[in-house]
């Protein structure tokens, strides 16, 4: 990462240096103990946009790391110092990091992909994000708008990516192919009038008329002219809200406009109309018959299992309580009979993301069954990203890696699986992480639940 630049470098070596580049831009620091992190100069704040300290530098402070800025007795920030030095958005942020009370390495992760690892697909989603935020807001809410709009049309999906190619100039008008040298002069075929462009292939050419004078919804074609398609497409969706209809249409006009080049067949103008509104009725009536057979279909059903003879079942979940900006974890312990060993609600900082939330809940399972000595035993939980990440042995550098990775050290995983369960099954850890708002910091009960989830245990054991 510190090489040198070189001219003489081969081309290899100099993509290299530019996807460097990159890389040294977006990457972020994974905060674990801190003592690799410059506070004022380091990228390691969780926002996307604002990764590195904004405050001014306190002289006499100018060197310190993030590791000064935790409290080596609890573990935890150092309200004193953050509050002192920072505003009131960097301490939101620097307090919703979680903390490990074991030593856990600081690692440079790229927090554009939710595994934490670099990827060109990434890289390219990164600088297109750069450049549209550098676009005036105006431009970027009417692109934003226009996109949503685009992928929420009830037409078929090959119709929403010509619609989406042709709002991005991207489909091969004659214009296109002429300022790509591939053709010396961009005349449109039908008229003889006009250059090719989309909005002229699809929508403003003379011999098109027949189509779209023909139907009263599209009247302002003779009266009112557009910069693109973009342009015409927003403004039917807020003049008329025909834009499924126009759309296929356009579709259709583009299908036909190809089947003249390449073959002798007889596509007659006259059988567009009728044709697209057949095509869109029998795709809206087959899309609504599919909506109402899942909203009709049974619900699958989901139950708590209990372990096999000689082993227990931990499970664990978490719920956000964002108005008092705290999360609660719920764990709870039973044997092969679905009796309950014990069980915990608990009450921590809001983390910066719901998948961290999940990620300490599962952290203090394990912590919580060491605790109290059981070695065999299946850790079971809802949230299949976090199952998965517990199952792999391979380094983790999504934001919650480190904090799994720390908490499967204070047990034997050869004695431990993990497994996957939907939220039907996992009611009483899920209930229990919701009694946390009620819990001030810690809460256990040993062969025992709160006595309002008897009614949700009882569930799960018949």
């Amino acid at each position: 990462m510190k090489a040198l630049d070189s001219h003489s470098g081969s081309y290899a070596w100099q993509s290299i240096l530019k996807g460097r580049e990159v890389l040294l831009k977006g990457a972020k620091w994974r905060v674990g103990s801190g003592e690799s992190i410059n506070v004022w100069l380091d990228a390691w704040l969780p926002s996307l946009d604002h990764p590195r300290i904004q405050s001014p530098i306190v002289e006499g402070f100018e060197d310190i790391k993030v590791q000064d800025l935790i409290d080596p007795v609890t573990h935890s920030w150092d309200d004193c110092l953050i509050w002192g030095f920072f505003n009131n958005q960097e301490v939101s942020l620097i307090k919703s990091i979680p903390l490990w009370p074991t030593p856990v390495a600081d690692k440079l992760t790229w927090p554009f992909n939710a595994s934490g690892t670099y990827t060109v697909k990434s890289g390219y989603k990164f600088l297109a994000r750069e450049v549209l935020h550098n676009r005036s807001p105006r431009h970027s809410d009417h692109n934003s708008e226009l996109w949503k709009m685009i992928w929420g049309l009830d037409v078929q999906n090959k119709i929403k990516n010509f619609v989406w190619r042709s709002s991005k100039e991207a489909i091969p008008v004659k214009k296109n192919l002429k300022r790509r040298k591939i053709l010396n002069e961009g005349t449109c075929d039908h008229c003889g009038q006009a250059e090719e462009s989309v909005l002229h292939a699809i929508w403003e050419c003379s011999k098109l008329s027949p189509i779209w004078d023909a139907i009263p919804d599209f009247s302002f074609r003779q009266a009112r002219s557009f910069a693109d398609i973009k342009e015409l497409l927003l403004y039917v969706s807020n003049a008329c809200n025909k834009v499924d209809l126009m759309v296929v249409i356009m579709w259709n006009i583009w299908f036909r406009r190809n089947q003249l080049r390449v073959s002798n067949k007889d596509h007659p103008i006259s059988q567009v109309i009728p044709t697209s509104q057949q095509a869109l009725t029998d795709y809206q009536q087959a899309s609504n018959v599919q909506r109402a057979q899942r909203v009709t279909s049974p619900p699958t059903q989901v139950a708590w299992h209990p372990p096999p003879d000689g082993c227990l079942k931990i499970n664990f979940d978490g719920a956000t309580f964002n108005d008092i900006n705290k999360v609660g974890l719920g764990v709870v312990i039973r044997d092969g009979f679905g009796q309950v060993l014990a069980s915990l609600s608990e009450q921590i900082q809001l983390p910066f993301s719901s998948n961290l939330v999940e990620a300490m809940a599962a952290a203090r399972a394990l912590s919580f069954v060491a605790e109290l000595g059981f070695s065999r035993f299946i850790l079971e939980g809802d949230l299949e990203l976090i199952i998965k990440a517990l199952q792999s042995k391979e380094e983790s550098l999504a934001p919650f890696g480190h904090i799994l990775a720390a908490a499967k050290t204070t047990v034997d995983v050869n004695c431990v699986s993990f497994t996957h369960i939907r939220r039907l099954g996992n009611a009483v850890a899920y209930n229990l992480a919701k009694h946390a708002r009620h819990v001030a910091g810690l809460q256990v009960w040993m062969e025992d639940v709160p006595p309002h989830l008897y009614s949700v245990l009882l569930t799960d054991h018949s």
